[in-house]
């Protein structure tokens, strides 16, 4: 008897362990199904949008049947192309300039590194040392101008468009992403004082702390005004006078107000004025940066 009932107790025991076994290992396989790993969790914590920077976009008129296309930055319109090669209409040459500057754009592409350069013959507008756009001699003609001059045109149009573009802030700029906060602004340090032992008189009131006057924002050096010559792009020709307005050094090094010319649609013609640092512009415009043109005039010849 004694025997028997050593066996079923031994029998209940192996059936708990293997119960108990069953149980562990089934959990551990649940919570390993359902449960993210550290790493995934952490790779989707780690993931945060971010803004994209200045992109161009590609618009599309036809005009007496023939697609053109014009290249669109930020508010401003650089180049507008008119003429077909190799099979491209206007507006398809204008989606590969869209494209080229898009990639460098996304890579950093500055103003500055967009030039009017030669090769092997051909006039053509760099970005960074890549080709955006070769100039043809159809585009040319319409306008009355050399491959040359047009190059230099599209060129200055892009290093305009593209600084004031990167200029431009980001959509939500200053608003937190999903789980980050912003900083809050530093705040003036006042010292503190030892607090006095004296009480003030019975019935009489504490004198009100004096408050801290804000210093107004000054300018690292005083700005200035001069007038300057305007002269047009490429050929030096004064065609007025101008205003400039800036940081005193800034001011003193602008020579000149270089003239640029385009036109939107064959009926609104744009001006655009930038200060230079030479009395003629050449082949690149040396821009004065953290100068505006606050006036313009013509000039009285008698």
């Amino acid at each position: 008897m004694d025997r028997r009932m050593a066996v079923s107790w031994l029998a209940a025991a192996a059936a708990l362990l293997v119960l108990a076994a069953a149980a562990f290992w089934g959990g551990a396989a649940l919570r390993t199904v359902v449960a993210p790993t550290g790493a995934t969790a952490f790779a989707a914590e780690a993931e945060q949008p971010t803004y994209p920077g200045p992109e161009a976009y590609a618009e599309k008129i036809v005009l007496d049947g023939q697609e053109q296309g014009i290249v669109v930055l930020d508010a401003n319109q650089p180049l507008r192309i008119r003429t077909s090669v190799g099979g491209f209409t206007g507006y398809e040459r204008a989606m590969v300039v869209v494209n080229r500057l898009n990639s460098g754009l996304e890579a950093g592409l500055q103003g500055e590194q967009i030039q009017a350069e030669q090769y092997n013959g051909e006039w053509v507008v760099t970005g960074a040392g890549t080709n955006l756009i070769t100039v043809n001699q159809a585009e040319a003609d319409i306008r009355d101008l050399s491959r040359s001059q047009l190059a230099d045109i599209w060129a200055a149009n892009l290093r305009v468009a593209v600084d004031a573009a990167w200029q431009t802030p980001a959509p939500d700029e200053g608003e937190p992403a999903e789980g980050e906060f912003l900083e809050q602004p530093p705040t003036e340090e006042i010292a503190e004082t030892e607090p006095s032992e004296e009480q003030p008189p019975a019935g009489e009131e504490e004198a009100e702390e004096p408050t801290v006057a804000v210093e107004e924002w000054q300018p690292e050096e005083p700005y200035k005004d001069k007038i300057v010559a305007i002269v047009s792009f490429g050929e030096g020709a004064r065609l007025g006078i101008a205003r400039v307005n800036g940081p005193e050094s800034a001011v003193d090094r602008v020579q000149a107000v270089a003239q640029l010319e385009t036109s939107y649609e064959d009926y609104v013609d744009i001006e655009i004025y930038v200060p230079i640092s030479t009395k003629v512009p050449g082949k690149i415009l040396d821009r004065v940066q953290g100068v505006g043109v606050t006036g313009v005039g013509d000039l009285r010849i008698r």
